[in-house]
């Protein structure tokens, strides 16, 4: 039957086991902003001459894989597992009574934490994907702009059936950020993000990668390991060209804190992010007649003695994984 893609619901769950099919829990399920997810098939192909001249003799399966994109609201309950998936690790040691402060730091190995990834497709059915692993991810927020979205890349194992659908159950309790939600500050380090002021943005871009590798094995045509290599992030900020200043730092060698905080109002639940030393790039400043003059600086992010990057994560949940 013909159907939609909104039809489509999905759920990325912590595995307890790389590699185990773990049953989401129903709140694990996510409002579907794009998904564009399926097994994916290598061939070997025989090119060998036979005494004729078409160029493919035969061909058989020689790996299959299971990728793809996810696209999801941001919220202040989903972002747990989504921390978890880019930096490699849950807090294992969450503080606080209620509200309780989540801090996620960056796990320094090549094997981060793997999930599930669920599709209930009305058409396809119930559809399971182990052994997924957060590849890349971007997220994007504009003055007077829609909900904030994270637009993420996952690598891992294809398809296993047989296991039972699980209903879906949304948070009732997610809230879902805006742009006026969010706060960005930029200091020359850490230290002075604190006392910084709100910078006034026109947009901001943020993400980064992790080099998945999904490697299979002599003997069979499935994934045998999935492993995160280099850990890399970057960026850009834009705000109306304001004098000289911005433009002539991005110039030169040197760095910059910032901070990204998306806040619940009216409660002290939020999201934080702090990129430890930003390096800029070539700035850019538009040339359009009829508009203001914009100034773009694309950066990359650094590793500094206390890190590149770190989030905390303040909501009603005591701990993850739900499961």
């Amino acid at each position: 039957m013909a159907q939609i893609g909104s039809l489509i619901e999905v759920a990325i769950s912590p595995e307890s086991t790389p590699g185990t099919y773990i049953a989401p829990v129903g709140s694990e399920y996510l409002p579907n902003a794009g998904a564009d997810f399926d097994n994916v098939k290598e061939s070997a192909m025989l090119t060998a001459g036979f005494g004729r001249i078409e160029d493919i003799s035969q061909s058989k399966v020689s790996f299959l894989s299971g990728q793809g994109k996810i696209a999801f609201p941001l919220g202040i309950n989903n972002a747990g597992n989504f921390l978890a998936s880019l930096f490699g690790q849950f807090d294992g040691s969450p503080t606080g009574a209620g509200p309780y402060t989540h801090d996620y730091t960056l796990l320094n190995n090549n094997t981060h934490q793997s999930f599930t990834i669920v599709l209930y497709d009305p058409e396809l059915g119930y559809r399971a994907f182990p052994y997924q692993m957060l590849d890349s991810w971007t997220i994007e927020a504009e003055k007077n702009g829609e909900y904030i979205v994270v637009d993420s890349s996952w690598k891992g194992a294809s398809e296993q059936t047989g296991e039972t659908p699980v209903a879906s159950a949304y948070d009732t309790s997610e809230y879902f950020f805006t742009p006026d939600n969010m706060t960005v500050k930029v200091a020359s380090n850490v230290a002075g993000l604190s006392g910084a002021s709100a910078e006034t943005l026109e947009k901001i871009t943020m993400g980064g990668s992790k080099n998945v590798e999904v490697k299979g094995k002599i003997g069979s045509t499935g994934v045998d390991r999935v492993r995160n290599k280099r850990f890399g992030m970057t960026g850009q900020i834009v705000t109306e060209l304001d004098g000289t200043t911005d433009q002539q730092f991005a110039l030169t060698q040197g760095t910059k804190a910032m901070e990204v905080t998306f806040a619940v109002p009216s409660t002290s639940y939020a999201l934080v992010f702090t990129f430890h030393q930003l390096a800029f790039e070539t700035p850019q400043v538009s040339k359009d007649n009829d508009g203001l003059s914009i100034l773009t600086r694309p950066f990359k992010l650094e590793r500094a003695s206390s890190g590149m990057v770190t989030a905390s994560l303040v909501n009603g949940i005591s701990a993850y994984p739900l499961t």
